[in-house]
């Protein structure tokens, strides 16, 4: 299993529902994500989680945090060591697999 695509991301922007806007056009050029899809944060303060794409909008995702991976850099060192365990990368990937049939058995529903 590859590791999730890395998104730089302000944590001090998090909204009402405690997601956090990720701007794609600048601070993420060239990363293409899809909605479901498992990403890791990193904040220019060293912190990072995991969390997943809940939509995307004109170069803008919004992602959910999985705030149980949660990893605070170490005010000692100048690096923060991260490396999702197997089990919470299964995890999550597993839930985004549930999230996208969920959706979709909602979409045929509608339809």
């Amino acid at each position: 299993m590859t590791q999730p695509v890395t998104l730089y991301v302000d944590f001090n922007d998090l909204d009402e529902n405690r997601n956090v806007p990720v701007y794609l056009v600048f601070d993420n050029e060239g990363v293409e994500v899809e909605r479901d899809d498992v990403v890791r944060l990193d904040d220019d303060e060293g912190n990072t989680c995991l969390g997943y794409v809940i939509s995307l909008d004109d170069g803008t995702a919004v992602v959910q945090p999985e705030w149980s991976t949660w990893k605070k850099r170490d005010p000692l060192s100048l690096t923060v060591s991260f490396h999702a365990s197997q089990t919470d990368l299964n995890k999550l990937l597993l839930d985004s697999i549930r999230r996208t049939a969920e959706a979709t058995h909602s979409t045929q529903t509608l339809v």
